[in-house]
């Protein structure tokens, strides 16, 4: 479908994705992405959340290479037993605690 049409249609019953459309040109763009450069020029706060039990992103690495690349204030929070998608309740209550005390300190700033 990219040669033909220049797009592809995902067909994911019962998912959000579904009947939605991912141009080339932005499937093209994910791969001369360079995230950590990005961070590293941009002088802002940063927080980065993340799952533990992330499947499609390991958390052994990414997360940390990410923080790294940050040059000025950051934080890397982990949320325990959390999956990529931050599937449970209990995650997002977490993603949404980490986020209220990263603004509250950084919205004065």
């Amino acid at each position: 479908d990219f040669a033909s049409q220049g797009f592809i249609t995902y067909s994911r019953p019962d998912h959000w994705l579904d009947g939605k459309k991912l141009n080339k040109a932005f499937y093209d763009e994910y791969f001369t992405l360079d995230i950590c450069n990005s961070l590293s020029l941009f002088q802002g706060p940063v927080l980065i959340v993340h799952g533990e039990l992330d499947e499609s992103v390991p958390v052994s690495r990414d997360p940390q290479e990410l923080y790294d690349s940050c040059c000025g204030m950051k934080k890397l929070e982990i949320i325990e037993g959390a999956d990529h998608k931050f599937t449970e309740p209990k995650h997002w209550l977490a993603v949404e605690e980490a986020m209220l005390s990263f603004l509250g300190h950084n919205v004065h700033q």
